[in-house]
């Protein structure tokens, strides 16, 4: 099965690099950024010919409704964004403005993301809210969508 999804990755390469007018692919870079506490691997960045960095994250799953990202697919592609600025400085030119994500069902399509600002400060507000928890500052609110949550198995307010 592992071996069926990485070749089906490697499939829609040519359409990723075209959507975004690619010069070269990095596949999965590990980043990390430690005054922000955060590390992470998107699954390709995409450089382009002007110098701009694109997070690209394959899904498999499909969009939310009206075929628009999902929002915490939007907010994955945001932590990548600053990941990328600061740990790619010198590689990359200026702040990272969008990404994309490829939603495999119900058939591979690309959904070009603008990262705005306002999604990164919200990023930077998730992590803070995070580490309050963790340090047992605050509780955790529960989530009014649980279904949908990959934590409900382990959420003590999830109702089973």
């Amino acid at each position: 099965m592992a071996y069926g999804r990485e070749v089906e990755k490697e499939s829609m390469i040519p359409s990723i690099m075209r959507a975004f007018r690619g010069k070269e692919l990095i596949r999965s870079p590990l980043l990390h950024d430690p005054a922000l506490g955060l590390a992470g691997a998107p699954d390709y960045v995409v450089i382009t010919w002007s110098g701009d960095a694109v997070p690209v994250e394959i899904k498999w799953s499909e969009p939310g409704k009206g075929g628009r990202p999902k929002r915490d697919h939007v907010m994955q592609l945001a932590a990548y964004a600053l990941l990328v600025e600061r740990a790619w400085r010198d590689r990359v030119k200026g702040s990272v403005k969008r990404g994309g994500i490829y939603y495999l069902r119900p058939e591979g399509r690309i959904i070009k993301v603008s990262i705005t600002y306002s999604m990164k400060k919200a990023v930077l507000r998730a992590l803070e809210r995070m580490r309050k928890i963790a340090r047992g500052e605050t509780e955790p609110k529960p989530a009014r969508k649980c279904r949908s949550c990959n934590y409900a198995p382990h959420c003590p307010y999830t109702i089973k």
